[in-house]
């Protein structure tokens, strides 16, 4: 009997780094997002962070036109809160789907405004 319950602290131990080992594995929207061809917003690429921050990029600049915060929405979607100016006291609302492994679209007001590929970092 105190075989068994010897080995209950390690199973314990070994249960508890899984789970959380899972739980910190980043959201498949992670990383970054190139868009191949013009789109209707002109964005060219979005880079989804592991923390809950993103930005998004417009053509003709290297600088970041929109900041964004993200949450999961699902596990193939993350909703993104945007501003593109300091003085923007509302955010702009979007939502990157993820097709598959590396494809997603950008969603804004129930459209489809952009598509996107996953680009090698």
């Amino acid at each position: 009997m105190y075989k068994r319950l010897k080995n209950i602290p390690s199973i314990f131990l070994v249960s508890a780094s899984i789970i959380l080992l899972a739980a910190c594995s980043p959201h498949p929207a992670a990383g970054t997002w190139g868009s191949g061809s013009d789109n209707e917003a002109h964005f060219t690429k979005i880079v989804v962070h592991f923390e809950p921050r993103a930005e998004i990029y417009t053509s003709d600049k290297n600088s970041t036109d929109l900041h964004c915060s993200w949450s999961a929405s699902s596990k193939k979607s993350i909703k993104l809160e945007c501003l593109g100016s300091d003085d923007q006291k509302i955010p702009d609302i979007y939502q990157l789907n993820i097709t598959n492994k590396n494809s997603s679209e950008l969603i804004f007001k129930g459209k489809i405004i952009a598509s996107f590929t996953r680009l090698e970092e």
